[in-house]
């Protein structure tokens, strides 16, 4: 598999206890602490993308080394469903700015997958879990309603990711 076979996403890690806190409640609800068997809780910062002709893993991997990231919070003040997925949906300046720094970074370097979700259009959301159709959805956002508020944000990962969300692999992080 070359590179440009390979997925990339660039995640925001939670402080510890908020992890410990979303894991308990995804493991009281669907038994598991992980959404789809591999992603542990995150805000996505900048979606799947694959590299560019031009560019290489290693490059990639010294594009985000070279980025500064500054104290992240955000403010998750709602719940919401995308598709199947129940999430928190938050607001956050220096995470939008943040976004919007990558965007300019990897600006033609990459191809992003779903783009119409970048840039304006981008909310930072944090997937408390996903869930089947005959799912009690309003009983499962009553129950989270404990998991609103402010957040801070520990690290910033690079990661290769599965096409079909079957592995994870971090390939570099920094400490906020």
């Amino acid at each position: 598999m070359n590179n440009s076979d390979k997925d990339y996403t660039i995640l925001l890690i939670p402080e510890q206890e908020v992890i410990k806190k979303i894991q308990d409640f995804r493991i009281k609800h669907i038994w598991t602490d992980e959404v789809d068997g591999i992603l542990y809780p995150h805000i996505t910062l900048k979606r799947r993308f694959r590299l560019g002709e031009w560019l290489t893993e290693n490059d990639l991997i010294q594009l985000f080394k070279s980025c500064i990231f500054t104290v992240l919070d955000i403010h998750f003040q709602s719940i919401e469903t995308y598709g199947d997925a129940l999430v928190l949906k938050g607001e956050s300046e220096e995470v939008r700015i943040a976004h919007e720094n990558l965007l300019r970074l990897l600006y033609e370097k990459i191809l992003t997958k779903n783009p119409e979700y970048e840039g304006k259009k981008y909310g930072a959301h944090l997937t408390l879990l996903r869930f089947a159709k005959d799912t009690d959805i309003a009983n499962l956002a009553y129950r989270a309603q404990d998991l609103l508020g402010t957040y801070k944000i520990e690290s910033v990962v690079l990661a290769e990711i599965g096409v079909k969300r079957n592995f994870y692999r971090e390939l570099h992080s920094i400490k906020i």
